[in-house]
């Protein structure tokens, strides 16, 4: 069974924080603690990880993008239906067979090259 870990931005300061740099905080509108500092659950977005490592082994979180070795596609890692997704950036790729593939399929071909918070630029059709 994997570790449920968690990453969260910062919308405010655009910062990304990896699991062990926060604490959550459950209460009637659960926040982050950040520094000593609460941040409202609205000024931050909450990605989960996969479980899952590229063939760096580096892990996969929700919002990472990815690139594949095969073929040099990138992909964005989305979670629908109680799974993980790469689901293709360009959406020229959509004719693919592998396109919308379960993230587990690809994940050892494929290297995280940045996320859609910090790396947005990376989003544009190739």
């Amino acid at each position: 069974m994997r570790k449920i870990k968690f990453r969260i931005w910062n919308k405010q300061t655009k910062k990304m924080y990896s699991w062990g740099e926060f604490r959550m905080k459950l209460n009637e509108n659960w926040s982050f603690i950040i520094d000593g500092q609460s941040i409202s659950n609205y000024n931050t977005k909450l990605m989960q990880y996969t479980g899952l490592q590229d063939k760096n082994g580096k892990e996969y979180c929700r919002d990472d993008i990815l690139v594949d070795s095969r073929n040099g596609n990138r992909y964005k890692v989305t979670q629908s239906a109680g799974a993980f997704w790469a689901t293709p950036i360009d959406r020229n790729q959509m004719c693919e067979s592998y396109c919308l593939n379960l993230l587990c399929h690809v994940h050892v071909t494929s290297e995280i090259i940045g996320n859609i918070h910090e790396n947005s630029e990376l989003l544009k059709g190739q």
